[in-house]
């Protein structure tokens, strides 16, 4: 099995990734995807990507049953996805948001979304976080520590009615 792509580097906020599968060997056959590529606008729309993040279209070309997929095997659909990841994210990290990737330790795609069946080995990509990797503080944490002040507050308000009427 092997995947052409520039996917292994790392993408640019509006950037079209395209990858194409192909059942050989050594990769040796293996095309680009088939077609043009959309253009990134047709996929993910014109709203900017939110700070700390890059937005990019996914392509995913799985090839035609008889010159790219195993014996007996029939490829799905195109996926072209719009993802969303972290600035600096690599094309595999990006295809993980797009689907389920199962790679080698080298980092070579092995199948998307259980394609190709035969395809046996590696270990799932885990989908990088969708929030920026820096900045901006988790809603949680900032209601956390306004919910700990508001109790600081009262507590400090409690203790000096309290040791005012001791006084008195």
């Amino acid at each position: 099995m092997a995947v052409r792509s520039g996917g292994h580097g790392r993408a640019r906020d509006g950037s079209v990734v395209g990858w194409r599968f192909a059942a050989t060997p050594d990769g040796s056959a293996a095309e680009s995807p088939r077609g043009d590529l959309p253009a990134f606008d047709q996929v993910c729309g014109k709203e900017p990507a939110a700070s700390g993040h890059q937005r990019v279209a996914v392509v995913v070309d799985f090839g035609d049953a008889e010159t790219d997929a195993y014996p007996g095997e029939q490829p799905p659909a195109a996926l072209t996805r719009c993802v969303s990841g972290a600035e600096g994210a690599t094309g595999v990290d990006l295809l993980a948001l797009a689907g389920r990737v199962r790679a080698e330790g080298s980092g070579a795609v092995l199948a998307v979304n259980d394609y190709p069946a035969r395809a046996k080995g590696g270990s799932e990509v885990a989908a990088a976080p969708s929030e920026p990797a820096e900045g901006g503080l988790p809603v949680l944490w900032i209601a956390g520590g306004a919910g700990a002040a508001v109790l600081l507050a009262g507590g400090v308000l409690v203790a000096r009615r309290s040791r005012g009427r001791a006084t008195l």
